[in-house]
């Protein structure tokens, strides 16, 4: 993945979403995520088969991925796409 970060990369999401960043249902990013994520805003990566919370933090955007109610893995990247593209690879596009 490009811009993939491995240092510094946190344990766990600092909070709960508090809106959408990116929908699997019509693969749409909300066209504030960015600006909303960079302010300190945790957003959600909505799926069928598992449920993200997005934030930025450290120079990159980070992914706490859900399934059954319980956080899974941690994901980051410097860039947002790249790092929803990455998560859905992983965790399926639906």
């Amino acid at each position: 993945m490009t811009g993939k970060t491995e240092a510094s990369r946190p344990t766990a999401s600092p909070g709960e979403p508090t809106g959408d960043a990116y929908c699997n249902f019509d693969h749409v990013f909300e066209p504030d995520a960015e600006e909303r994520l960079l302010s300190g805003e945790v957003l959600a990566h909505t799926a069928w088969g598992f449920y993200g919370h997005v934030w930025f933090e450290g120079g990159a955007f980070h992914e706490e991925v859900w399934i059954h109610r319980a956080p899974r893995r941690v994901m980051s990247s410097t860039d947002l796409r790249g790092l929803v593209a990455c998560v859905n690879d992983e965790f399926g596009h639906d």
